[in-house]
């Protein structure tokens, strides 16, 4: 004895943000659509795809150009690039205005100052000793020597100050 196979129901269409994936539309687009009465939706609200499909490139406009399946995502990744690409042109000229305005400038200029600068006072505080020996020796005043010596710590800090970096 053989038992019949018992087939499930068929589901009766799409859902709304099935259909509206399906033609590649926004659901707005198709609530809008349906709401009008321009595509028609079954008693349990949902879309048969063949009937709506029918209904939809009969009464519902294509835009200039016509949209297929898939073109609503295009063209919104489309509008998409072109605003990044915007910004990163707004971008690129307020960074330009910030350089030529002296607010910002290039990140190597500014190493190979600093580098020059730093080794400029290493050399001077390496020299110290060099300059000053001959001038100490025999001195036994303290004051005298603390003078010396603090005179031309000052200079040496003062020519480091001076040091002008790029604007």
């Amino acid at each position: 004895m053989t038992r019949a196979r018992s087939k499930k129901p068929k589901q009766s269409g799409l859902s709304l943000k099935a259909y509206a994936r399906r033609r590649g539309v926004t659901p707005k687009a198709v609530r809008k659509h349906r709401d009008s009465g321009r595509i028609p939706v079954g008693e349990d609200g949902k879309f048969d795809p063949k009937a709506a499909d029918a209904a939809w490139q009969e009464n519902v406009r294509q835009p200039v150009g016509g949209r297929g399946r898939g073109q609503a995502r295009r063209s919104a990744t489309l509008s998409d690039s072109i605003a990044r690409k915007e910004r990163a042109l707004a971008d690129l000229r307020e960074l330009e205005l910030q350089q030529k305005s002296a607010e910002l400038v290039e990140i190597s200029a500014v190493r190979r100052s600093v580098l020059a600068a730093v080794g400029g006072a290493r050399d001077m505080l390496l020299g110290l000793a060099d300059r000053l020996a001959p001038v100490l020796v025999g001195r036994t005043d303290e004051r005298e020597v603390h003078d010396l010596l603090t005179d031309e710590m000052r200079r040496a800090c003062d020519e480091v100050a001076s040091i002008r970096f790029p604007a």
